[in-house]
């Protein structure tokens, strides 16, 4: 059975919905100078797995992660010394974290989001304390709630409550802001040492959401974990994220008391309870053939404490004037265990920057994947390599060249799967490695338009604006037939594409309804 079209009418509406804010980048100095970079990183769930769909922006562009969460976006202009990276999907909370770019080099960001799914209810009139599976609560005054309109509350209040406390796997991916940056009640920017935060959000019945009203305070309380109890100080600065800046702004004090640190505070985003005058941190992960190596684990006296990128870079922020054990860990595709010795920093003055000397893995990656990616022309293309073992990510790198060299554990001599590619352009080819630790794959060229992010490419030429090829990665497609007609809305994203001014900011989100016409004849 084939359906064939006799005619077709197609229109065009554009909806310009204000998803965010203007501006995502900030230089902490006040210099707005910026650089143009190539921004690869990986969007992770709550778990540590890849969370595929989520839209990533930065500086002037957009993209989205594919099937292993995985985004690129090439030649983005960013603020040079601090530049902001905003990740958004339906179904879990904004994210929004700090990279620092490399000027026409490759850099790398890693981010977790947390699901918006509701966690605890509360009655507005009565009040009352929600806990955490870990310890963590927040206490709510009687009739404290009110819509954003700012009439009064009465119902059921629905609660998503997230708690990080320090001692949290991905605790750096996890945290807002990500580079602990902290903006004091005297406008001076402070290095952050955090002992825990919490976010919440409170909504009504409908999904609308609530706030606390003028006069009406909750209260926090945060577990301190059992590392950092020598070195709480009785009262420490209470801190709300600032979505736009990505800084921590101080806003009230929490006390000790046993093990807890408890503040008053008057509205919700994120809290947390932080430490100014910290030491900023940071080094090189290399494994055995003296290369960067990726997503090892960096512990600071057994706490996470920060996460090497695609260049084998970590940054962290600790605690001043005491000594402080670091060692890094590493698990390969197949889990094997790897880690390094303890180096101990010794202490270090309050608000000063230390280089760690490079954490080595002497038998970590010790096998080599090499090729190049060329376009259909034969020419060198710029394109991401993605390493594949039965469906699960191996390794990954993009290289601005065409020329690839990965790093990678004993695979053994079994099928693997290499894919390039570069936007819509993709090409996959399955190889035996063999049992040598080199293995040269030769040339991969990029002709196919296999989409990795699983989503709609439709091709067509618009009679609005003349002979012109549009083609449109969709992200969602729902097909309605009303009055004859189908109406398919779709929700419309694109690889690393670039924003124009003043037609979108940075932030905001475009949806494309086409109202199609169809008289179909069936054979």
């Amino acid at each position: 059975m084939k359906n064939s079209l006799k005619y077709f009418f197609i229109t065009f509406l554009f909806l310009a919905n204000s998803c965010s804010k203007d501006d995502n980048n900030e230089n902490l100095s006040g210099n707005n100078s910026t650089v143009k970079t190539t921004i690869i990183g990986r969007v992770f769930d709550e778990s540590g797995s890849g969370l595929s769909g989520a839209d990533v922006y930065i500086g002037n562009k957009t993209a989205s992660t594919n099937l292993w969460g995985i985004y690129v976006i090439e030649d983005a202009t960013v603020v040079k010394s601090r530049s902001i990276i905003t990740v958004k999907k339906a179904g879990y909370w904004d994210q929004v974290g700090t990279f620092k770019p490399k000027s026409g080099g490759t850099s790398s960001s890693n981010l977790c989001l947390y699901t918006s799914t509701n966690t605890h209810s509360v009655n507005a009139l009565l009040g009352g304390t929600i806990n955490t599976i870990d310890g963590a609560s927040i206490q709510f005054p009687i009739d404290a709630f009110e819509r954003m309109d700012g009439t009064s509350y009465t119902g059921t209040v629905a609660l998503t409550v997230h708690h990080l406390p320090r001692s949290a796997d991905l605790f750096s991916l996890k945290a807002p802001g990500t580079d602990f940056k902290g903006k004091s009640l005297s406008n001076t920017i402070e290095n952050l040492v955090s002992f825990g935060m919490i976010g919440a959000t409170l909504k009504d019945g409908s999904g609308n959401e609530l706030k606390l009203k003028t006069g009406k305070k909750a209260i926090i309380s945060l577990p301190v974990h059992a590392a950092q109890l020598a070195i709480a100080p009785p009262s420490i600065p209470l801190w709300h994220f600032n979505d736009v800046t990505a800084i921590w702004e101080e806003e009230g004090t929490a006390l000790f008391n046993g093990n807890m640190y408890t503040g008053e505070v008057s509205h919700f985003s994120w809290w947390n309870c932080d430490q100014p005058g910290g030491v900023d941190v940071g080094g090189l992960v290399i494994n055995c053939n003296n290369n960067p190596l990726a997503d090892a684990e960096i512990y600071a006296d057994g706490m996470w404490g920060s996460w090497s990128d695609l260049n084998g870079e970590w940054y962290g922020v600790l605690a001043p004037n005491m000594n402080t054990d670091l060692h890094a860990e590493y698990y390969d595709w197949n889990g094997n265990f790897y880690t390094t010795s303890i180096y101990t920093m010794l202490a270090q003055p309050n608000s000063s920057t230390f280089i760690v000397p490079d954490f080595v893995f002497p038998n970590a990656n010790c096998y080599t994947l090499t090729g190049n990616v060329n376009k259909c022309d034969g020419q060198p293309s710029a394109a991401t390599v993605l390493v594949i073992l039965n469906n699960n990510l191996l390794a990954y790198q993009f290289t601005p060249t065409g020329a690839f060299d990965i790093n990678v554990g004993n695979i053994g001599n079994v099928p693997i799967q290499i894919i390039a590619y570069k936007g819509i352009y993709t090409k996959a080819l399955t190889t035996n490695y063999g049992t040598g630790t080199t293995l040269n794959i030769g040339t991969i060229t990029l002709c196919d338009t296999t989409n990795l992010n699983n989503n709609v490419i439709m091709n067509f030429v618009s009679p609005v604006v003349g002979n012109i090829p549009i083609s449109l990665e969709v992200s969602s497609c729902i097909v309605n037939f009303i009055s004859g007609k189908y109406e398919i809305v779709m929700a419309y994203t694109d690889s690393a594409v670039e924003i124009p001014p003043p037609l979108l900011s940075v932030h905001q989100c475009m949806l494309m309804e086409l109202i199609i016409g169809i008289q179909q004849t069936r054979v």
